[in-house]
């Protein structure tokens, strides 16, 4: 392992996390203050990172991850097609699973809530489920719950 230059965001765990080209993307986690919506892009080959959270400067009317009710989380999980980033479950203050899944899109910079199908379930999308993409739909497996874990497999269509 190399140690990078340390990122300008607070030291954290739990926190969902892709990479999208060269540039890694972090959201949420549990930092020394707490429960995070920290959002982040980190260019591996800049070295340099840019705080998400409350929007992009060149976009600052379109919504931000709060204005989509994307809240504070640990246990997020991040997948990308490299047009646009999913974030599902976590965790919440609460220590309640949270059952849904965002959108950021990347060249746009905001954020949408995705509707989730009532014929599917969404309890695997809680928290510490494996999500990933194959660049024309998203798949989540497992997760777990407070009362057990699953082994569920989901397509998110995207």
């Amino acid at each position: 392992w190399t140690e990078l230059s340390a990122p300008p965001m607070a030291s954290r765990f739990g926190h969902g996390m892709t990479l999208v080209g060269d540039t890694i993307y972090a959201f949420g986690g549990w930092t020394s203050a707490g429960f995070s919506g920290d959002f982040f892009s980190c260019s591996l080959t800049g070295g340099s990172c840019t705080d998400l959270t409350y929007g992009c400067h060149f976009a600052p009317d379109l919504p931000t991850a709060t204005d989509v009710g994307l809240t504070p989380r640990y246990e997020v999980t991040m997948a990308n097609n490299g047009k646009f980033i999913v974030v599902t479950g976590g965790v919440s203050s609460e220590m309640t699973g949270h059952q849904e899944a965002f959108k950021f899109y990347i060249d746009g910079c905001s954020w949408q809530k995705m509707k989730l199908s009532t014929t599917v379930t969404a309890t695997a999308l809680q928290g510490s489920s494996g999500v990933l993409s194959d660049g024309s739909a998203v798949y989540a497996f497992a997760g777990d719950s407070a009362s057990h874990n699953f082994a569920d497999v989901f397509l998110l269509g995207v």
